[in-house]
């Protein structure tokens, strides 16, 4: 059995052959992702089983490899991979659906603090040894402030177990109650959340009911100077409604994987904080999806299905 791990999974590479030694197969190992389509086809090539982080396989890739049994993605989205000719193919596919839990929430706190606390300008106004002024930079506690979670999976949940050590008050949008958080949780009406929440963060999947689910509309819902954390998908929140909401400043925002070729007074905007998709981005998460991918392998070879969407 061959296995291509056809992109870096974020770890050393010794740590991550190490790893992947526990399997008895041929294992290959790419340094760099593909620079082609080409290049991509040739590292999937003769082999059964295929490792991918954040690569695109789409459907004309998928056709070409046709001695592949399994699409190991070692992360938790997999809408960068056509599912539909996958399956189409008789090609399996697994995803790490939780790893990255505890990092995520906490990325959720760390954005929103930085915005009650205007941490962002106090940083700017200490190196540029501005005078001493606190009036502009008075902040927020979180404390007896409303949370409003859209979507209350296990990121959502971890979300509001940790609002409520906060002292927060919690309530939520979702397609199904999460008992894990009904005692103190809230469910609402999407809209309900909106008018009430003091801060609000998304925990959707990005599919075509949750694409643009929140756009003029919704931020209009929002109160005045409240706060919304995205640590989903960009496309979540409609572009040109994040853009005149900027602009607008009448709520601000943590975003950690933002809308590409945003306008320059957007992007410098002091209603944003902005991060490169780093929620999941943690020593402790990477090592547990590297150990929950190569256990997800195993298990396929064993003809057990784990973690499968295909």
């Amino acid at each position: 059995m061959k296995i291509s791990i056809i992109e870096p999974l974020e770890l050393p590479k010794k740590e991550v052959l190490n790893e992947f030694n526990s399997i008895d197969a041929e294992i290959r190992y790419h340094n760099t992702p593909p620079r082609s389509e080409e290049e991509l086809i040739k590292r999937c090539s003769g082999a059964q089983i295929i490792v991918l982080v954040n690569q695109q396989l789409p459907s004309q890739v998928i056709e070409e490899i046709d001695q592949t049994e399994l699409i190991s993605v070692s992360f938790t989205g997999y809408d960068h991979i056509d599912i539909e000719k996958a399956e189409e193919e008789g090609i399996a596919v697994t995803n790490i659906p939780e790893y990255a839990t505890a990092s995520v929430a906490e990325l959720v706190f760390g954005l929103a603090i930085s915005l009650l606390r205007k941490l962002r300008i106090c940083d700017k106004e200490v190196r540029d040894e501005v005078d001493e002024k606190r009036s502009n930079l008075k902040g927020n506690e979180l404390r007896n402030k409303n949370l409003g979670i859209i979507g209350t999976g296990k990121i959502g949940s971890k979300v509001a177990e940790m609002g409520k050590k906060l002292g927060m008050d919690i309530i939520a949008y979702s397609n199904t109650v999460n008992p894990e958080i009904e005692d103190y949780t809230t469910y609402l009406p999407l809209r309900e959340v909106l008018e009430k929440s003091d801060i609000v963060s998304l925990h959707v999947p990005l599919t075509k009911q949750t694409k643009e689910m929140i756009g003029e509309r919704e931020l209009n819902h929002m109160k005045p100077d409240s706060v919304l954390i995205n640590t989903a998908r960009a496309h979540v929140i409609e572009k040109q409604a994040f853009i005149d909401a900027v602009r607008n400043k009448s709520i601000k925002f943590g975003v950690d994987v933002p809308h590409s070729n945003l306008p320059q007074d957007v992007k410098e905007s002091d209603q944003v904080i902005y991060a490169p998709h780093i929620g999941y981005y943690t020593h402790e998460a990477l090592k547990k999806r590297l150990k929950t991918t190569v256990n997800n392998i195993k298990k396929f070879i064993e003809d057990e299905r784990q973690n499968r969407v295909v």
